[in-house]
């Protein structure tokens, strides 16, 4: 029983390192998942300390120690409050992560839109193509219901729509009703 005591108590001493070790990345993550782990990864240690000490017999002179039924509840209760500190971090850690993995994948999808459309503007000198051609970019891979892709002159302020993808516009004339990302381009036209 002793080897498996001292066995769980390097094991968990050597999280604890890793865990001081990696504390400024977490940090800069989410500091209440860094207290939170490192609270119940605390908790774990000293009780495992605990109860390796107590299983030595170097206690057996203590009065609160030498009795079983205390010492055991406060041990199950000390290891449930560190059992629950761990994973509460773990999982506020875990969610902070899924973010920024969700963000970095639309950060990646939107620079690919945009390499894409700077691809073709050198390639494409008609501004409708173009404006069509991001729009449909953004709608296929952003997921989006529809777009439209529209120019306002400078002039007279008019928006002239350029054309539609996925939705199509409602009969009534109203904007579609979706995530609205605005890519506005003012037209101007220079007479010869």
């Amino acid at each position: 029983m002793l080897i498996f005591e001292s066995a769980v108590g390097l094991v968990l001493i050597a999280a604890l390192v890793a865990l001081i070790c990696l504390r400024s990345q977490l940090v800069l993550l989410t500091d209440r998942a860094f207290r939170s782990i490192a609270a119940g990864l605390c908790l774990l240690v000293a009780t495992s300390m605990v109860r390796i000490i107590r299983e030595s017999g170097l206690l057996d002179n203590q009065a609160f120690f030498s009795q079983t039924l205390i010492y055991e509840l406060m041990c199950a209760i000390i290891l449930i409050v560190g059992i629950t500190l761990l994973v509460s971090g773990t999982v506020r850690l875990l969610l902070v992560l899924h973010a920024e993995i969700v963000a970095l994948r639309e950060s990646a999808t939107h620079l690919g839109v945009i390499r894409q459309v700077e691809q073709l503007a050198g390639v494409e000198h008609r501004l409708d193509q173009l404006l069509l051609f991001a729009v449909e970019r953004l709608v296929s891979d952003c997921a989006l219901s529809g777009g439209e892709a529209q120019k306002i002159s400078p002039r007279t302020g008019a928006i002239r729509v350029v054309g539609t993808v996925g939705q199509p516009r409602p009969e009534d004339g109203t904007p579609l009703k979706s995530t609205q990302i605005p890519v506005m381009v003012h037209h101007r036209t220079v007479a010869l």
